[in-house]
């Protein structure tokens, strides 16, 4: 007696504690990524600059993105050593930052000169 893959009783046996490690495995991973997530650290910084105006950009240095105005209060996820540039002074700190609205994601990053009230957060 032979019995084919995907056939017969043993098969059906195997499927249903295939479908159950799989639904537990989907639920551990679920867990493990919302607990992740929330205890990411946020904080909020108000941009300012000398020029009434901060470019969130795509990647340090890079294309800008947005147009942030002094005043406006940004989400600030952590931050990054990368590329050096002027803004209110000379640093290479960028603070990665979520802008409402964009249609890019809404992550971009933005200079830390830029950024008065800057909180504490961890490195990206």
């Amino acid at each position: 007696m032979s019995l084919a893959i995907g056939t017969g009783r043993w098969s059906t046996k195997i499927g249903r504690h295939a479908t159950k490690l799989m639904a537990t495995l989907l639920a551990a991973a679920s867990l493990l990524f919302a607990g992740a997530a929330s205890a990411s650290a946020v904080g909020y910084g108000t941009v300012s600059s000398h020029t009434g105006y901060a470019y969130v950009r795509a990647v340090p240095g890079g294309a800008w993105l947005a147009t942030a105005w002094n005043g406006y209060t940004l989400t600030m996820y952590c931050w990054v050593d990368s590329v050096w540039a002027y803004g209110n002074y000379w640093t290479n700190r960028w603070f990665q930052v979520a802008v409402p609205g964009w249609r890019y994601g809404g992550v971009g990053y933005i200079h830390a000169s830029l950024v008065a009230n800057q909180p504490a957060l961890p490195h990206c």
